[in-house]
Formats: C-alpha cells, sequence, structure tokens
C-alpha cells in the first residue's frame, strides 16, 4: 500500500491475527476488511479511517479493537 502509515501496517496485521481478512481492493490505496463471509467494509489506507472502522467492528462483530 503506497500511502500506508505505520499505525495502519499495524492494526492491519492485529486484525489478521485476529481471524479478519484484509483485502486490497482495485485501489491499492482501500481494502475490504471482513471475518468469514460476513459484512465487509471499504476502508481507505488514511489515518483518519481508523475510528470509523473501530466502530463498524464493534458493531458488526461485536469486536473490541484495542491498539
Amino acid at each position: 500500500m503506497k500511502h500506508c502509515n505505520k499505525k495502519n501496517t499495524n492494526f492491519i496485521k492485529i486484525l489478521v491475527k485476529d481471524g479478519f481478512t484484509c483485502e486490497p481492493c482495485r485501489d491499492k490505496n482501500k481494502f475490504y476488511v471482513y471475518k468469514d463471509s460476513g459484512e465487509k467494509y471499504l476502508i481507505h489506507s488514511g489515518e483518519r479511517a481508523f475510528h470509523p472502522l473501530r466502530r463498524w467492528l464493534k458493531n458488526v462483530y461485536n469486536y473490541d479493537f484495542v491498539f
């Protein structure tokens, strides 16, 4: 990911370790986050996407992301 910062790389690694899939989109700056065959969330690799992702993970998967 070209514009991916260190914080994003770290939280992607944590999500993958916890069983989530982080699949790159056609646009290299975006990727899908999902677990098994569940609901997908499209996220930009920018820093401002972190908190909306945390809220979505809590609402959809009841997953508390602790960074």
